[in-house]
């Protein structure tokens, strides 16, 4: 029997057993979802597949455990998976996608090993730029301008981050802060440079303010200080981690990461800015890992040591940022 056919089938019985007895499975299905009665069908016919996210929030609804599911998802088969979140009008299944990521920070807490993330920047990373609401809605707005953009650019000032949203990013943002032990990033030497050089443009062709430049502008200059000091105390805000912060020699194209713990794994690359096609499987992860270590042979530490080069870097950062 035809394995997809097989998940299908178990997937659907799953589900009736767990609706009211005179329930209508599409209605149900398309309540949940968030979708239209015809692409239920397609999804329940086999013509099109249940995403991850949809069976996540499907089983989260009816609450009913995924695991028994999880082998549709393989990672042998699907070595990476890219679930896009919309960002200015998310569905439940948005907020799914981005439960599971915080979800998944929270999976590694109870490892006896050391959590640790190690990632290669071009691009302020969220766990940096999500305590900073403008510089979080900048980043969304561009995305917006980028791949959204309807026939009129919409302002920066109608770009608003809706308060589910907000209140997942501050819980990755806490997780990472509470669970991570190990954290080493290697950082584009043009980092801010780049989001001071988006700012100007969006700036020339008016669609964001000079008072809310000057907004923004505060908080980088926040960003630049709190990244200042935990790099000289080579520490995140908890006493026990680890913070190594190393400059990179060369310009990086964009962001990759992999995450580990004796609980967790996952190598992923982001795409579409702020977006990730993720990896769960083993040889993919160590690949990557391999990669970005060998990335800090042409790159510069400069935390908790190289005190000249490291005020340096910072000094010049404020520079690019004082341009605007």
């Amino acid at each position: 029997m035809n394995e997809n056919y097989t998940f299908l089938q178990e997937l659907l019985d799953t589900i009736r057993r767990n609706l009211p007895p005179k329930a209508n499975l599409v209605n149900e299905l398309a309540e949940i979802l968030s979708l239209e009665k015809a692409s239920v069908y397609r999804r329940v016919r086999g013509e099109v597949s249940f995403s991850f996210a949809e069976v996540a929030l499907i089983a989260r609804t009816l609450n009913i455990s995924i695991d028994p599911f999880i082998h549709a998802f393989s990672p042998e088969e699907h070595p990476f998976i890219l679930p896009l979140v919309n960002f200015i009008e998310p569905t439940e299944i948005d907020y799914r996608l981005m439960e599971i990521h915080n979800e998944q920070l929270r999976s590694m807490e109870n490892s006896e090993g050391i959590p640790e993330i190690t990632e290669t920047c071009n691009f302020i990373p969220a766990p940096f730029h999500y305590k900073y609401e403008l510089i979080t809605r900048f980043y969304i707005f561009k995305w917006l301008y980028k791949y959204k953009t309807p026939r009129k650019a919409t302002p920066f000032s109608k770009v608003k981050i809706d308060k589910r949203q907000r209140e997942l990013q501050y819980e990755h943002y806490d997780a990472y802060k509470q669970i991570i032990k190990r954290s080493h990033y290697i950082v584009d030497p043009l980092i801010f440079y780049y989001i001071v050089n988006d700012l100007k443009y969006f700036s020339g062709i008016e669609l964001i303010t000079a008072e809310e430049i000057k907004e923004i502008k505060k908080e980088l200059y926040s960003l630049i200080e709190e990244v200042e000091y935990r790099t000289s105390a080579g520490r995140l805000p908890e006493e026990d981690s680890d913070l190594r912060i190393y400059i990179s020699t060369l310009n990086l194209d964009t962001n990759y990461l992999y995450m580990s713990s004796d609980t967790f794994r996952m190598a992923a690359i982001k795409v579409f800015m702020l977006s990730y096609a993720a990896s769960l499987d083993k040889e993919t992860v160590m690949q990557f890992k391999k990669w970005i270590e060998s990335l800090k042979k042409h790159s510069i530490l400069i935390s908790g040591c190289n005190e000249l080069y490291q005020q340096t870097f910072f000094n010049k950062q404020r520079k690019i940022v004082a341009q605007l």
